[in-house]
């Protein structure tokens, strides 16, 4: 979706935050954190990661209802075994590029390194924008116009219920003057003649 805050490459949270992230997407509430150091508490908030630390806790409030596991499944007739959902990442793409895991859909509550044109890198704040890759595998090669088709094929679904949406070469969704979506295409390599493709929308 719309990315609001540009950062610096380099720049992630802390392996503390994230790992913590990780612990926390899975269960509502972890009883035995014990008192969550302030800085780390003030990092999550420099990321927009809405920790909160209660009586019962400490809680990761999603802003909208988190990502599901099973309702992606079922809506998009896939595997569950094929859905990886993070709490947050550099970026989708990546993710799926440096996974051993076969290709099938990555998505994430927030990234801090989503890659668009021309090396800028974005970052999203939690649970408010929808990041995702879906990869596949194949032995030829794709048409290079497949990022285009695929920018066409978005913007004729969205259209539906969304007005005043336009594309921006060259495959960029937007809306009145703000960018809601684009896509990245990247490959790699795979023994024996075959290809992982990974599509990515943020």
């Amino acid at each position: 979706m719309y990315w609001e805050t540009a950062i610096s490459a380099p720049e992630a949270p802390t392996a503390a935050l994230q790992k913590l992230l990780e612990v926390l997407a899975d269960v509502e509430c972890v009883n035995d954190a014990g008192v969550v150091p302030t800085a780390l508490l003030q990092e999550a908030e420099h990321w927009g990661i809405p920790l909160r630390q209660t009586a019962e806790g400490l809680q990761l409030e999603y802003p909208h209802a988190p990502l599901s596991r099973p309702e992606i499944a079922a809506v998009a007739n896939i595997p569950e075994a094929q859905i990886r959902i993070l709490p947050a990442c550099a970026s989708t793409n990546s993710a799926m590029l440096d996974s051993d895991a076969n290709p099938g859909i990555c998505l994430a509550e927030s990234q801090w390194a989503g890659r668009g044109r021309r090396a800028r890198h974005w970052s999203s704040p939690f649970g408010r924008h929808l990041a995702m890759s879906y990869g596949w595998t194949q032995a030829a090669s794709i048409n290079p116009a497949l990022t285009l088709v695929a920018g066409l094929g978005v913007f004729q679904v969205l259209q539906k219920s969304i007005s005043g949406l336009w594309i921006k070469w060259p495959n960029d969704i937007w809306i009145g003057g703000q960018k809601l979506g684009g896509l990245l295409l990247e490959a790699r390599r795979l023994p024996p003649g075959k290809t992982a493709w990974y599509l990515a929308w943020g």
